[in-house]
C-alpha cells in the first residue's frame, strides 16, 4: 500500500479491481512486471516503497485513461 498523510491506500485492492482480467496474482513483483518496472533491487525497504509508488502511479494513470476522473 501507499501512505499519504496518514491515509493508507491499499494498492492490492486497486490492482484486484483494475487488473483482474490481466493478472492471476497481485504480488508486488507481478504488478511491477505488468507495468515493466525494474524489480531487480526489490526486497529492500526503500526500493520496495519506490516500486510500490510507481505501481500506484501507473494504476492511477490506467484508471484515469479508462474511466476518467
Amino acid at each position: 500500500g501507499v501512505l499519504f498523510q496518514n491515509d493508507y491506500i491499499d494498492t492490492l485492492k486497486i490492482a484486484r479491481k483494475l487488473l483482474h482480467e490481466d493478472l492471476k496474482r497481485y504480488r508486488l513483483k507481478d504488478l511491477a512486471d505488468h507495468y515493466h518496472i525494474d524489480y531487480s533491487h526489490a526486497h529492500r525497504a526503500v526500493n520496495d516503497c519506490e516500486i510500490t509508488h510507481i505501481v500506484y502511479e501507473m494504476m492511477m494513470e490506467d484508471i484515469f485513461n479508462n474511466f476518467g476522473t
